[in-house]
């Protein structure tokens, strides 16, 4: 199986992913960054910490860019009426 890199980039700080993980496919590793992203924002919240802007980027072990998930792509608001 291929190895994927899930780098996060937020306010101006990047973590690059060193490791690694192997996937199925460049889909399966983006679906991993969306539910990365939407755990982040969770864990956020719950902290009473807005969510941040910024994005997690998926890489492919030769440092090519297949993909990236924003962090506002990534937030759903509900409105209730009132």
């Amino acid at each position: 199986m291929p190895k994927y890199f899930l780098s996060v980039r937020m306010g101006g700080v990047g973590i690059d992913d060193l490791v690694g993980e192997a996937f199925d496919d460049t889909e399966a590793a983006l679906a991993c960054a969306e539910a990365s992203a939407h755990e982040m924002i969770r864990e956020a919240l719950s902290l009473g910490v807005g969510p941040r802007k910024g994005c997690i980027i998926v890489s492919d072990e030769a440092g090519e860019v297949l993909g990236t998930v924003s962090f506002s792509s990534s937030v759903t608001i509900l409105r209730s009426a009132v």
